[in-house]
């Protein structure tokens, strides 16, 4: 991460504010296309993935549930060590934790399309299965060749508001593109979500810069990275709701590479 964001971030990054603006009320636009865009590609693969890496995940739990049932183990992969003990505190039933119950039965709802009182009722297997499949913790840094500690390659990377949100130039988010592309390993699959033409986010009074991306810039940089035409699925959901905070659109993104 450059210092100017690193720092920015550091100085001022609250994972539990970040919670209470974006996930302390009912399912938002952008989380019910995430969770049906994820369903709907995932039971398209010819072989379920074993492994999945969240790049990015921030202080968050609900794309990982997501996931948790096409997959046998899941690394959440942040930045900030603060978003990684954010998240860990749910998934060990820390009483400290972010309370994710609202958020995840309108994820479940939108997954399975149907009412949240029914979606509640299978909410708490749902938890069960999310806490028994993350498996790892781990630092990543998206400007740093291999990002991750440890040079490695996943059946399904997955990284939502991640790199946009870095706030780097064109160039910088094609590189930072590139390292994502390059942790999918061979027949592996890639989903994306990105805030769509914004030029910054909003948290209460904090402003972070973000990359301009939208839909043309996935449709041509993927197959540039290796991914397959055929397997490319961009979609764009509008997300009116979060207009005061930075942007009113975000691009569900899908792609597989050649095994």
């Amino acid at each position: 991460m450059p210092e100017a964001a690193a720092d920015r971030y550091q100085a001022s990054w609250s994972p539990r504010r970040y919670l209470e603006q974006y996930y302390s009320s009912e399912t938002t636009g952008d989380d019910v296309a995430n969770a049906r865009f994820v369903v709907a590609q995932l039971r398209k693969l010819s072989a379920p993935p074993r492994e999945a890496l969240e790049v990015g995940c921030g202080p968050t739990l609900h794309h990982a549930f997501s996931l948790a049932p096409f997959v046998e183990r899941i690394t959440l992969a942040d930045y900030l060590p603060s978003n990684l003990e954010e998240a860990r505190r749910w998934v060990d039933q820390d009483p400290r934790a972010f309370d994710w119950d609202l958020c995840m039965t309108g994820t479940l709802a939108a997954e399975l399309d149907i009412d949240q009182s029914v979606a509640s009722t299978l909410l708490p297997e749902r938890q069960r299965l999310l806490r028994a499949r993350v498996r790892d913790y781990t630092a990543v840094d998206m400007l740093r060749d291999p990002p991750l500690s440890e040079p490695r390659t996943f059946d399904l990377v997955a990284s939502y508001y991640c790199l946009e949100a870095l706030g780097l130039d064109r160039d910088g988010w094609r590189d930072c593109m590139r390292r994502l592309a390059e942790l999918v390993a061979p027949g592996g699959a890639l989903l994306l979500g990105a805030m769509r033409d914004a030029t910054i986010y909003r948290v209460f009074e904090h402003e972070y810069p973000v990359t301009r991306v939208n839909e043309r810039d996935f449709a041509a940089l993927l197959p540039e990275l290796g991914f397959e035409d055929s397997s490319i699925r961009v979609e764009v959901a509008a997300v009116p709701e979060f207009a005061d905070e930075g942007f009113d659109s975000v691009c569900c993104v899908f792609a597989v590479k050649p095994a």
